[in-house]
């Protein structure tokens, strides 16, 4: 599995966050101008990864926060989206797959990313209120979905009991008929030593 940063992500680790909400207002043609060279460097990444053995690209685009998405549906679909489309459809369109990971809650651009051609979705964040179920009863016939166990409380804090039942509920809410493949929500964390939710 080979591994690209999305149009979103490049910008942010060359620009920063706060400069990047200014220009979505006052610049968006410099946002699209690092969305392009961003997208020719990662293609050709991909690219050569392809060429060296990797079966799938999957590729990380921060599109979302625990409760909303990072810019509203409307400048999303206006400035990046496209971006991510080209991306995709680079690999798609010669028969690689391509997981997209992306954090936070994603129920509004759902369907865009559906249109991008997407053949996974990685990691379906609980914290954030990204519903297993919603996804793979809207969408399950068309992505692969990942993930979904708590990494933030459950996983560090709860009883192996607790642990087991969220896991169960997540194979539950989405493994009929296949397409989900099981995991936690985000990074393993150790926890704090105290045994309280931070």
């Amino acid at each position: 599995m080979g591994g690209l940063n999305g149009p979103l992500t490049t910008a942010i680790f060359l620009m920063g966050l706060e400069e990047i909400c200014i220009n979505l207002y006052e610049d968006t043609e410099l946002l699209e101008d690092i969305f392009a060279l961003s997208n020719k460097f990662w293609i050709e990444a991909g690219k050569r990864l392809v060429n060296e053995g990797a079966d799938v690209i999957i590729f990380g685009e921060g599109l979302g926060y625990d409760k909303n998405l990072f810019a509203s549906p409307q400048l999303l679909r206006k400035y990046l989206f496209p971006y991510i489309r080209e991306l995709v459809m680079t690999f798609t369109s010669k028969g690689i797959p391509v997981i997209m990971h992306s954090d936070g809650r994603l129920h509004d651009v759902f369907e865009d990313m559906i249109g991008f051609g997407i053949d996974g979705y990685h990691p379906s964040e609980r914290k954030s209120g990204m519903s297993l179920k919603w996804a793979k009863e809207n969408y399950g016939d068309k992505i692969c979905l990942f993930g979904n166990v708590d990494s933030s409380k459950t996983l560090p804090y709860a009883t192996p009991e607790e642990i087991e039942q969220e896991a169960l509920q997540c194979i539950k809410d989405s493994s009929q008929g296949g397409g989900y493949i099981f995991g936690s929500d985000h990074s393993l964390h150790e926890g704090d030593t105290t045994g309280k939710y931070i």
